[in-house]
């Protein structure tokens, strides 16, 4: 049975400072997070594991449930990677990251 890769449900926004990335994963605990991220892009991935044991008078049960989260996303500006922060409560991630300085876009040459 291939196990199936879910995309978490996520809000990407940018303010003047930063580009914040919010991402919804239910069920999976801080230390599965893994978040990846350059000037231009960031990748979410996480694993939930759970494994249920059951046993009652004449009935026994042992469950196990294993699920991944990936995404990678494509930013809407150009951010500093090494000055994120990441907070994880209540199975939603939020990752802000800043946005490094806009370097002029062009200038005018004059022809000689």
């Amino acid at each position: 049975m291939e196990e199936a890769i879910r995309e978490p449900f996520t809000d990407i926004m940018e303010t003047k400072d930063s580009v914040i990335v919010t991402a919804e994963l239910p069920g999976v605990e801080k230390k599965d997070i893994k978040i990846n991220a350059t000037e231009d892009t960031i990748e979410i991935s996480a694993e939930t594991k759970e494994e249920k044991k059951i046993e009652e008078k004449g009935y026994y049960r042992k469950e196990r449930s294993f699920g991944r989260y990936y995404r990678s996303y494509t930013l809407p500006a150009k951010v500093k990677p090494d000055k994120a922060k990441a907070t994880y409560k209540n199975g939603v991630l939020e990752v802000v990251l800043p946005k490094a300085e806009v370097k002029e876009k062009g200038k005018s040459i004059k022809i000689e």
